[in-house]
């Protein structure tokens, strides 16, 4: 195995889910495997009606769920549930 080609995400928090200036929740859970995994759930406005949808954003290759907020900010304004894991 090729263990150089793994990514390591970057483990340090920049900003909390608060830095948008709304309600969020901090949630850890695990993975069938056991692999302890961490998400921030970003709710929509409760007038919404489209507060029972949700989109799940993974942060991809690099970085953790504390960059690139301004993405989250944007799907909500959509009136939707964000998941950032």
């Amino acid at each position: 195995m090729l263990n150089w080609l793994i990514y390591q995400p970057d483990t340090a928090f920049e900003v909390t889910g608060g830095a948008l200036g709304r309600l969020w929740e901090d949630v850890h859970f695990k993975a069938s495997d056991g692999t302890k995994l961490n998400g921030w759930f970003l709710p929509a406005n409760a007038k919404s009606r489209r507060a029972d949808l949700t989109i799940l954003v993974c942060h991809g290759n690099a970085g953790n769920i504390s960059h690139r907020l301004e993405l989250a900010e944007t799907m909500l304004e959509t009136g939707v549930n964000v998941f950032r894991t």
